[in-house]
């Protein structure tokens, strides 16, 4: 158990070398981090919902992998939380942290309402590749949402991803939404 730990903190520590090996071996471990004792695994939970606000992308997408492994609706809410602030997103220019987030709230059982309402609220991240990611993760969603937000960005030929609303609208149509 202390081991996690000692990898949480390397992950937040100021040795980018460290933190890089940290941020690897905390995604190997990470689906052990549930067998954890509840007080050692709250501590832990913890401190990887602060290092959702760290600067460093690969520190971001360590921590929302380890917490994909940590049960309960705060970690939930902790991870649709950062998904969805407009002023600090955790993906900025990250498509990746983006990624793991969603994956992140599958493994944890998130409905998928909140994560069809993550990803629209993903389409409004400054980040080309963050956007992208979302408008094809919208297709597999029948959530109520996607529909008018897709075909606003369709619409908006001074949006460089309208193609690729466009080509989600219709893979939705397909689906009978």
């Amino acid at each position: 158990e202390d081991i996690f730990n000692w990898y949480i903190d390397a992950l937040l520590g100021t040795e980018p070398r460290l933190r890089m090996a940290a941020a690897a071996m905390l995604s190997e471990l990470a689906p052990r981090l549930a067998d954890m004792a509840r007080a050692r695994r709250e501590s832990s939970t913890n401190r990887l919902i602060a290092a959702l606000d760290n600067a460093d992308p690969v520190v971001r997408w360590a921590a929302v992998e380890a917490l994909g492994y940590l049960p309960g609706d705060r970690t939930v809410a902790a991870i649709l939380l950062k998904l969805g602030d407009e002023g600090y997103c955790m993906c900025r220019g990250d498509s990746q942290v983006y990624s793991a987030a969603e994956k992140a709230l599958e493994r944890l059982g998130a409905t998928p309402e909140q994560i069809g309402q993550a990803s629209v609220m993903a389409l409004n991240n400054p980040d080309r590749f963050v956007r992208k990611a979302a408008i094809q993760r919208l297709t597999d969603f029948t959530f109520a949402g996607a529909v008018g937000k897709l075909w606003d960005i369709a619409q908006d030929v001074t949006d460089d991803l309208c193609a690729e609303a466009a080509m989600s609208l219709g893979k939705l149509l397909e689906q009978g939404v």
